[in-house]
């Protein structure tokens, strides 16, 4: 499993690199009445996590005590354009040193230990 959540990440990163320098226009759009594509798209990408959540517990359980809507959240958070933004973009972060630590904390919060997964 962290080896499919290290390649998830990267994936993920290849988007964020490009969405992430663009998060304070769209914000600000978002307030808008144009900015219905900015929401909706947010919207799509929660739902995509909560589909994400039922393949990946599909291959391997969830942590005990982690809920799916819980592991949505996770997912949502870490693997957003907004921590990559932050930890990247601002905090000067190596793309691969992001990639690295969302799919460990990901491993680590969603399934457990490493002799679990």
């Amino acid at each position: 499993m962290r080896v499919a959540l290290a390649k998830l990440a990267a994936g993920i990163a290849a988007l964020n690199v490009r969405v992430a320098p663009t998060l304070p226009t769209f914000a600000t759009l978002a307030q808008e009445p144009g900015g219905e594509i900015y929401r909706r798209s947010r919207t799509l990408r929660r739902e995509g996590m909560e589909e994400l959540v039922t393949a990946l517990k599909a291959k391997t359980p969830l942590r005990s005590g982690m809920t799916p809507t819980r592991a949505a959240d996770l997912l949502d958070f870490l693997l957003g354009p907004e921590s990559y933004a932050e930890l990247v973009l601002r905090d000067g972060w190596s793309r691969r040193r992001w990639v690295s630590w969302v799919s460990q904390t990901l491993a680590d919060q969603l399934f457990g230990t490493p002799n679990s997964i």
